[in-house]
């Protein structure tokens, strides 16, 4: 939130870097020894400043051979550059700082740790406008980056439905694709990349193609061969609309032949080339261009609970371009919520970090910069205590910039019981196996909980599971002729000296036998790649075990594979290793601290991942943090749906700016929390622009004890959702919003009401609460860091046109229009401090009626409508400081005073008498030392008491006239004249009019719609000065004796050339046609392109919904329209609905002649809520195409950017 600038400029000269606050607080430690890094530098020098390392991980390995005689701080100086690395940063309990002392890893100038790749020189390639180049060292692209912006994976843009289900009698399966119209979907190339990705609610679920094929008995649709076996498991689940399903919204990704706007691209695996369309001012013969390839960037890995990685500092880094393989190569995954992951050949488990910390304390992070991570970008997972995050800026993250803990960590009770899972004999070694290694599976089954952790066999009965029997091997694999596997990663390779498996006493002997251990550190475990530890040919024991000795070697991967294509099944698997000391899986983070940091775009591809995630945590603190950009909820935490769990408690979230957040999913909230949270304090946050999510806060299934206080809502559905009785024992109270919705069906909750301001208004402490929320001045600077662009996310108006339940819009609806009708009642209107600008009271109250008398999706194109209108209103407050609006005070004490009232310009006695005695005291209360909240109540005091005193003098004139389609207004006072901007096309001949008079004059209420075609007089009279004054009023209706008119007379004038003719100039307002696209008919135009060069551009516009809202830019264009773009002999058809334009169809041959006559016809034609469009030049039938929108009327016009055009017809 923007904080008071004079502080801010204060403490930019008292402060010499943004930490030094902090700082202050604690006592500095000495420099011990000081160690230098450049890429200049070599890692056989001796790390000094005249001789520095060449590599950070040569530094740290310098660093450990010295840190036990530590007598102070050691700081590794980094010199600017980029540091690409092959192998992450993996920081040990050896690592760390010792005798009380800290290791600091300090940037100079923000050097870039980076986990890419440049990709190759780019060249031209035979598609127009798309440039190509190679890429070496990745499997997949999900992320690239161009000069430190991020690209985004070529997508459909809007979401699209199939029409069924199909299923192939050939195979094994009940659903093997679904039917898509051809108006959706094409012959795509390389159609196993293409994904199909569902976004509801809180989950994102994610199928991938196998092909895509023409539908023999339909040639208008096509067939889309669905991966199996995860396709025929998801859409099994019929029930469940929060997976795929041909009949919900879905968005179809990376495909070439989607590549249609600047910003995106396409990998093609085949020809490891990447495809791409350059944004504006994008040279791509000096581009920088990253794509990500590490999938692990830092780790801090302690070696137990009781002996970790201690007193680390990260400090003024920019840290980039991780990647994540998890999801490439599966048949598809589910985001099931937060950072649940489970993929077509995966058990479940965690989304993986970029930066990932177990068993650590008091490691830091400050200064930094995260940007481009494929994963999560800080994950506390076990173990973590006392990490301090403070003054970084995060953005363009696929999942949450900072998650801590997991499912596991809630103790007794909880969802999933934190048990330490003990391996079936007490070796003394390590077990790498455990809740949350990766472990990969030839068949996807809903329950294949396979991990170790998960399958919890135990010494006390081996063949007993907590949660089920085992996982299954695909029971068509025989049949299909493949062998079955479950495969392990464990992330880092070691020594592995004795496998075990368990096998429940429902798996059968043909399932337990025919197999075979084998170790790698290949994936996928390519022929010669593996070490075989065993095969079983005889049906194994409950609990079998294999003795291994690798010969110093050491391995990544785990397998256990058939030996033929049978039968497979598996309960429990155990690997152990020397190489560390066992440590326990199932501690919880503690007293960890998150503040000051910038937080954008997060969650971009794992779109339940929010901004900041936590399962179980205690005594977390999350304080002045700026959140916006971010798909589903900005802070989340708790875990489990109960109110046993007591793994999370004494939380405190504090002063954070939250804004616009749950842009595309809506069971989420700004601030979302489950389970039990004694003594969690919420506080002091404020929120904005969460309109799709559930609430403002939002204590979903079992949380309790909570304390809910002091915070601002505003622009939200509800400030507080408490939905469910398993909601219990929590205080909300002295909160501030926009309106007092709330649900309320929790137990013991004490909800008081909010008090409420309106937009724009909020009362002193509400303001307060405001300015302390987000960043703290000092760290303001951090937005900076960060590039500008809109996330790639379904826009949130098509949210709400095509993926919101009736139920949920008319919740919305009715929120927004009690309170537009509680702004009109109540609120200021006018040109005086307080007032809200007079023509927001037309426009708000139209906009109102919109809402309450349209149904359908048009109800919900007006509550779009109606919420941009109240938010500019709160934004628009005419507003002066309390020192200016106290001098404008006292030049009023000074107006003239008449007894009788009746000369312009003077008071009554009694006004002022009345302005005095109330000013007065109001005045003297402002001399005072004032909080922040005491001179916001001051002013909005004092506001009121000036308006009444100026709008009481008497005078006589109009300030204002609001006609309803009007584009704007000239108030002439000299001349006692008004004149009317008008649209081209509008209705003069009736029109809404309301009049705003000076002072104490008043006019004629008109009931009626007046009639501008001719100019008339309106009579004003002032009572006090017993006077009239006519006022002429006309309309400026651009005509040329011509059908093509501008926008408006003041932007310009349409000039008629010699021959009589229209000449339309270049570069100005669009031209409206008055012949208005009529239902049914196919409309002509005949017209010249004028230029001197070759190569004309022209825009025809046409089906436009309002001739009202065109402007100077095509891209500011806010009414619905198709647009024909034509240049260079090639045309782009594109269609723009609720404000966002999308390319329809692309490069059709054009060729239209310059500087002669040229006929455009163009028919449309509804189909099925949708539009045939078709296009002739000259006679020939250029183009057709099928439009997303339905319209078949409306206005039409050009617009010229380069080409002047002589309009004939």
């Amino acid at each position: 939130m923007r904080k008071n600038k004079i502080l801010s400029v204060i403490l930019s000269l008292i402060m010499l870097s943004p930490s030094l606050v902090r700082a202050e607080e604690e006592k500095a430690s000495p420099v011990w020894k000081e160690v230098y890094v450049s890429l200049n530098g070599s890692d056989n020098a001796q790390g000094t400043k005249e001789a520095p390392f060449q590599t950070i991980a040569k530094a740290q390995e310098y660093v450990r051979t010295i840190s036990n005689e530590m007598q102070g701080d050691i700081i590794v100086n980094v010199e600017k550059g980029t540091y690409f690395i092959d192998n992450p940063l993996h920081f040990t309990t050896e690592d760390s700082g010792k005798n009380g002392y800290r290791i600091i890893y300090k940037g100079e100038g923000m050097p870039v740790i980076s986990g890419g790749v440049k990709v190759g020189v780019f060249e031209k390639s035979e598609h127009e406008g798309i440039w190509k180049a190679p890429v070496e060292g990745v499997t997949m692209m999900r992320e690239m980056y161009v000069n430190d912006k991020k690209a985004y994976v070529a997508s459909s843009n809007r979401q699209i439905f199939g029409t069924g289900y199909y299923n192939d009698p050939k195979t094994s399966y009940d659903y093997d694709g679904m039917y898509i119209s051809r108006s959706d979907i094409g012959d795509y190339e390389n159609a196993e990349d293409i994904e199909f990705a569902w976004q509801r609610n809180w989950k994102l679920s994610t199928s991938r193609v196998k092909d895509i094929i023409p539908d023999p008995e339909n040639p208008d649709q096509v067939i889309a061969l669905m991966a199996q076996s995860w396709w025929n498991d998801v859409a099994s689940a019929q029930y469940n609309d929060l997976r795929g399903r041909y009949d919900v919204a879905f968005l179809v990704k990376n495909a070439f032949e989607l590549l249609d706007k600047p910003g995106e691209f396409y990998y093609n695996k085949k020809e490891k080339t990447v495809y791409y369309i350059p944004r504006e001012g994008e040279n791509m013969t000096t581009a920088e261009v990253i794509a990500p390839k590490q999938s692990r960037l830092i780790t801090f890995d302690g070696r137990t609970e009781n002996n970790r990685v201690e007193n680390i500092t990260i400090k003024g880094f920019k840290i980039a371009h991780g990647a994540f393989y998890g999801m490439d190569d599966t048949a598809g995954f589910e985001i099931a919520q937060q950072q649940n992951v489970r993929t077509s050949n995966d058990a479940p488990w965690t989304t993986p970090a970029l930066i990932a910390m177990d068993r650590t304390e008091n490691i830091e992070f400050l200064d930094n910069y995260f940007f481009g991570l494929g994963a999560v970008g800080i994950y506390m997972f076990d173990a973590v205590d006392g990490t301090v995050i403070r003054g970084n800026a995060f953005s363009d993250i696929a999942d949450a910039a900072i998650a801590i803990g997991w499912a596991h960590h809630g103790g007794v009770g909880a969802t999933y019981e934190s048990v330490q899972i003990k391996p079936p004999a007490d070796s003394g070694l390590c077990n790498l196996i455990t809740e949350k290694t990766k472990a990969s599976t030839s068949y996807y089954d809903n329950f294949a909980y396979i991990t170790g952790g998960l399958s919890w066999v135990t010494d006390a009965d081996i063949a007993k599971r907590v949660n089920g029997g085992a996982w299954r091997s695909d029971p068509y694999a025989p049949k299909n002729g493949e062998k079955s596997w479950v495969r392990y990663d464990f992330e880092t390779k070691y020594n592995i000296t004795n496998i075990k498996l368990a096998f429940s006493k429902n798996v059968e002997n043909e399932c337990r036998q025919g197999y075979e251990v084998l170790l790698s550190n290949d994936r996928e475990f390519k022929e010669g790649s593996y070490v075989v530890v065993a095969t079983q040919d005889t049906p194994a024991s409950n609990l079998a075990s294999y003795d291994f000795d690798s010969n110093g070697e050491k391995y990544r991967y785990l397998m256990i594979r058939t030996l033929a294509p049978t039968k497979f099944a598996i309960s429990g698997v155990w690997a152990f290793t020397p190489d560390r000391e066992p440590y326990a899986s199932d501690v919880p983070s503690r007293n960890n601290t998150i503040d000051n940091n910038y937080i954008t775009r997060t969650g971009e591809t794992i779109c339940g991942g929010g901004g900041i995630s936590t399962f179980y945590t205690k005594g977390l603190t999350v304080t002045n943090n700026e959140l916006s950009n971010i798909p589903y909820s900005a802070i989340m935490f708790g875990w489990g749906w109960n109110n046993k769990a007591e793994g999370s408690g004494d939380n405190y979230i504090a002063r954070n700016y939250i804004h616009n957040v749950n842009k595309t999913m809506h069971d989420g909230a700004a601030i979302y929390c489950l389970s039990v949270q004694r003594g969690t304090i919420i506080e002091e946050n404020y929120i904005r622009d969460d309109y799709v999510g559930e609430g403002g806060v939002y204590p979903d299934e079992g949380s309790s004890y909570a304390l809910i206080r002091r915070n601002v809502t505003e622009d939200v559905l509800k400030n507080y959702n408490l939905w469910i009785s398993t909601v219990r024992e929590i205080t909300i109270k002295d909160n501030y919003g926009w309106h007092n919705v709330n649900r309320n069906d929790g137990t013991m909750i004490e909800l008081e009401d909010v008090q409420t301001y309106l937009p724009g208004n909020d009362v002193g402490d509400a303001y307060e609460i405001k300015q302390n929320a987000g960043l703290e001045p000092e760290y303001e600077y951090l937005r900076d860091l960060v590039p500008v662009h809109e996330p790639d996310l379904v826009e949130e108006p098509r949210v709400i046109i095509e993926t919101q339940t009736d139920h949920h819009i008319k919740e919305l609806t009715d929120c927004f229009v009690a309170l537009a009708k509680d702004m009109l009642e109540n609120g200021s209107f006018g040109y005086l401090p307080g007032d809200y600008p007079i023509q927001y009271k037309f426009k708000l109250q139209d906009a109102c009626d919109e809402v309450e008398y349209k149904e359908g999706v048009s109800n919900r194109y007006s509550y779009l409508k109606l919420r941009k209108i109240i938010n500019e209103m709160a934004d628009n407050v005419i507003r002066v400081p309390l020192n200016e609006l106290i001098a404008l005070c006292d030049k009023a004490l000074n107006l003239p005073v008449s007894a009788n009232r009746g000369i312009e310009g003077t008071v009554s006695k009694k006004a002022m008498q009345n302005f005095k005695d109330k000013y007065i005291p109001l005045k003297a209360r402002s001399e005072q030392n004032l909080s922040v909240a005491e001179e916001r109540d001051l002013l909005l005091e004092i506001e009121p008491l000036y308006k009444q005193i100026m709008e009481s003098k008497s005078a006589i004139g109009i300030k204002y006239l609001y006609v309803e389609e009007m584009i704007d207004e000239k108030v002439d006072k000299e001349n006692k004249t008004i004149t009317v901007l008008m649209p081209a096309n509008a209705n003069i001949s009736s029109q809404k009019t309301e009049v705003l008079c000076e002072g104490t004059s008043t006019s004629a209420v008109f009931e009626e719609n007046l009639n501008y075609e001719r100019d008339f007089s309106l009579p004003v009279y002032s009572k006090d000065m017993d006077k009239y004054e006519y006022w002429q009023i006309k309309v400026v209706h651009d005509c040329n004796n011509s059908l093509w008119n501008t926008v408006a007379e003041e932007s310009n004038t349409a000039v008629k050339a010699d021959d009589g003719n229209v000449f339309l100039s270049i570069n100005k307002a669009p031209y409206v046609s008055g012949k208005y696209f009529s239902e049914n008919t196919v409309q002509t135009v005949k017209f010249v392109p004028k230029t001197a060069s070759e190569g004309s551009k022209v825009n025809l516009i046409f089906a436009a919904n309002s001739a009202l809202e065109f402007d100077n830019n095509t891209k500011e264009l806010k009414n619905d329209h198709f647009r024909l773009e034509i240049e260079n002999g090639l045309a782009n058809v594109y269609e723009r609905e609720l404000g966002e334009e999308r390319l329809i169809k692309k490069g059709v041959e054009f060729p239209l002649m310059d500087n002669v006559e040229n006929n455009i016809r163009i028919s449309c034609l509804p189909v099925r809520d949708k539009t045939i469009i078709v296009i002739w030049l000259n006679g020939e039938l250029v183009t057709n195409v099928l439009a997303e929108r339905e319209a078949n009327s409306g206005y039409i016009g050009f617009f010229n950017e380069k080409t002047g055009v002589k309009v004939i017809e």
